[in-house]
């Protein structure tokens, strides 16, 4: 199906000819598409679980593969497989594309499950107060509010694990919205339109 070179990675970034770039890269869309079973070990290394990397960490993962090049994709793979830059750049292309796959396939289990669980109906006013301004800011918002209730830096929350400060943000907005439910129910609704 694919007549391609194994190549290592440094080799495949360092590629000139576009079409032997495509060519590769579409070597990795086929393990979605033929349904291959990827594995998550790189060069015989088992990666760090994604929910058990700092909060900050997966917000950086989060970035590189928003905007990948090799400097960002290299900082992923020795996050997430404590690989050496030399080892990295010497392993094989298909073993490398494998492994990102893997990877890409679990942020973007992340991303997903942040939208699923935080999504909401966002609140008129807040809208028209300028809310949407806030968003430039990313994940400062989420670690400024739970270092507020801390007594902490909001670098100091960055530094817990992912698994840690999703399930108190995730507390935080259903508290919220029973809160506001309650309310509703108690004292009539707030929100007329």
């Amino acid at each position: 199906m694919f007549n391609l070179d194994h190549i290592t990675v440094l080799e495949l970034f360092n590629l000139k000819d576009e079409n032997k770039v495509k060519a590769y890269m579409n070597l990795e869309a086929a393990f979605d598409k033929n349904r291959i079973h990827l594995h998550a070990d790189f060069v015989n290394r088992k990666p760090s679980q994604l929910g058990l990397l700092s909060y900050g960490q997966v917000a950086s993962l989060k970035k590189y593969f928003a905007n990948p090049k090799y400097e960002t994709i290299y900082k992923a793979f020795d996050m997430v497989f404590k690989v050496k830059q030399s080892t990295f750049n010497g392993a094989d292309v298909v073993d490398f594309l494998y492994s990102l796959r893997w990877l890409k396939q679990e942020i973007n289990k992340i991303v997903e499950r942040e939208i699923k669980m935080f999504a909401g109906d966002l609140d008129p006013v807040l809208e028209e107060a300028g809310i949407n301004r806030l968003t430039m800011f990313g994940e400062l918002n989420s670690l400024k509010e739970l270092g507020k209730q801390f007594g902490i830096r909001p670098k100091e929350i960055a530094d817990w694990s992912y698994n840690e400060v999703f399930s108190l943000l995730l507390h935080d907005k259903v508290q919220a919205e029973v809160q506001k439910r309650y309310n509703e129910l108690k004292y009539g609704t707030t929100n007329q339109a």
